[in-house]
């Protein structure tokens, strides 16, 4: 008989979006894979959406970035909608995802240099 000895895990878990942002996210992330007018305001302030979602489960800048990539690349349109430049030979995927995460970088600097307010009480 094996006996089985224990083992510590450090790991902690993602935090998961909530399913409103979640649909959110994946539809403006079509609407800016189709160049829709105006998908790239809604698309910021749902990045903006889903760092401080994130932050306020206490994710790093690594997790939260490895989610809006794993949104763009793993989402059900992209290979229907995804194209390549003519002028950068950079795909509309590519693109997009470059410009999320250089929004959540920016974003996540910004939670993170506000003084955190205390809780009376």
């Amino acid at each position: 008989m094996v006996e089985m000895g224990t083992f510590e895990t450090n790991t902690v878990a993602a935090p998961v979006l909530s399913a409103l942002t979640r649909r959110a996210l994946d539809r403006h992330i079509w609407h800016s894979l189709r160049r829709r007018f105006g998908a790239g305001t809604n698309l910021r302030e749902c990045v903006h959406r889903v760092v401080l979602e994130f932050a306020g489960h206490g994710a790093s800048l690594g997790a939260i970035r490895a989610e809006l990539i794993r949104s763009v690349m793993q989402h059900p349109q992209v290979h229907h909608l995804d194209r390549v430049s003519i002028v950068t030979g950079e795909s509309t995927s590519t693109a997009l995802t470059r410009q999320m995460l250089e929004w959540a970088d920016n974003l996540h600097d910004l939670t993170e240099s506000r003084p955190r307010m205390r809780q009376i009480g």
